[in-house]
């Protein structure tokens, strides 16, 4: 099944890309750097997320898009890795006192 797939890329441009509910994430990935004219693959390292509540949740490359439940029209998002898996660093940052707050270690 023909999917149109409206893709935010990491410079703010809003990309439309037809593909197949076949095709893998990673093979979309690759179609979305050729289209951004990133023929070499040296281009920033990214990963592609769906949009879940407040949050992106990254989609598993190995995965078919009809696998993901991604459907027709899906609205879909180029985000660096580490702003792709929030909730981990949420977790981390919950937990580490901000360097203000930490004891200054005194010098000899």
């Amino acid at each position: 099944m023909a999917l149109q797939l409206q893709i935010c890329t990491l410079k703010g441009q809003t990309l439309t890309l037809a593909a197949s509910s076949t095709d893998t994430v990673s093979a979309l990935a690759m179609r979305l750097r050729r289209a951004c004219g990133d023929v070499t693959n040296t281009g920033p390292a990214f990963c592609l997320c769906h949009a879940k509540g407040d949050s992106f949740m990254p989609l598993d490359e190995s995965m078919s898009l009809a696998a993901l439940g991604v459907r027709d029209g899906a609205r879909l998002f180029a985000r660096r890795p580490q702003h792709a898996a929030g909730a981990t660093f949420e977790a981390t940052y919950e937990t580490t006192a901000p360097a203000f707050l930490q004891q200054a270690v005194p010098t000899a």
